[in-house]
């Protein structure tokens, strides 16, 4: 799951047309901050970065221009320059948490977790009610496979922000790493209640009822992911694998052959070799 950010930018379009020979400066900085703001909300990136550029040389010193340009190329994959961006943004405003996490998303994204770290323990020097700062710590957490840390900190950030989904997502692969399946469950159920059209919730809720030895409702979960997405290949390697256990070895087999055919092959080959599934072809 993606480091969740710490602004939604979500604008309407004000302006569209960049020609203005005859506006004053004043002006032709609001039309070129609108015209990001468009750009940036349609997804159109580059030409988001284009107008805070223009933008920014009529106005150097404007925190917010660099922390929008620095979302930009976040999402251009930019990554040491929306770096440059969003430092540039906290060196005119100090306290400008949102520029701290983004700068933290930026850091993690090119895998520097001790720098992102770092830019969140800045920000949660200036607030702690931010739900996205205990996220991001989270996360980070979990892919140092520090768990009790990652629990801690998705624990906080829904405390803030109760409807916080991937918080539960996380938080439940954290409980299924340190052996607690019972307590993934009621996560993964949370956020089924949250978003019940993800099939990756399912999948890992699953996980956990296989954990429990509820191989029913593992099925179940399994079957339930791979109605929202069929290509779902590590569903149907799992469902086959539990299917093959409860001696389903017709279905069970020809679970294993429609993953290996969406990438996922090992096992099904293993079975071939043995016998126990045979190729269709």
């Amino acid at each position: 799951r993606a480091i969740l950010n710490g602004k939604k930018i979500a604008y309407q379009a004000t302006a569209k047309v960049f020609h203005s020979h005859n506006d004053s400066i004043v002006q032709l900085f609001k039309k070129y901050v609108e015209i990001g703001k468009f750009y940036l909300s349609r997804g159109e990136y580059e030409n988001a970065v284009k107008a805070f550029t223009l933008a920014i040389k009529t106005n150097s010193n404007n925190a917010t221009l660099y922390f929008y340009r620095g979302q930009s190329l976040i999402r251009l994959k930019l990554y040491s320059k929306a770096i440059d961006d969003f430092s540039r943004a906290i060196d005119l405003r100090k306290d400008y948490v949102d520029a701290y996490i983004n700068k933290a998303l930026a850091y993690a994204s090119i895998n520097n977790l001790e720098e992102a770290q770092k830019e969140l323990h800045e920000a949660l020097k200036l607030t702690n009610d931010n739900p996205a700062i205990f996220y991001n710590l989270g996360h980070i957490a979990l892919m140092q496979q520090h768990f009790d840390y990652a629990i801690k900190n998705f624990t906080r950030a829904l405390q803030l922000k109760p409807n916080l989904t991937n918080a539960y997502i996380n938080r439940g692969i954290a409980y299924l790493k340190t052996g607690d399946p019972e307590k993934a469950v009621l996560d993964f159920t949370q956020a089924v209640a949250l978003n019940p059209a993800d099939p990756e919730i399912y999948y890992n809720r699953a996980l956990a009822y296989e954990n429990l030895g509820e191989m029913e409702k593992a099925l179940a979960d399994y079957s339930r992911a791979l109605a929202i997405n069929p290509e779902f290949a590590a569903a149907y390697n799992n469902r086959g694998l539990l299917r093959l256990r409860k001696n389903m070895r017709k279905l069970g087999c020809a679970d294993l052959e429609q993953a290996c055919e969406l990438g996922i092959c090992e096992r099904y080959k293993q079975l071939q070799k043995s016998g126990e599934c045979f190729c269709t072809e």
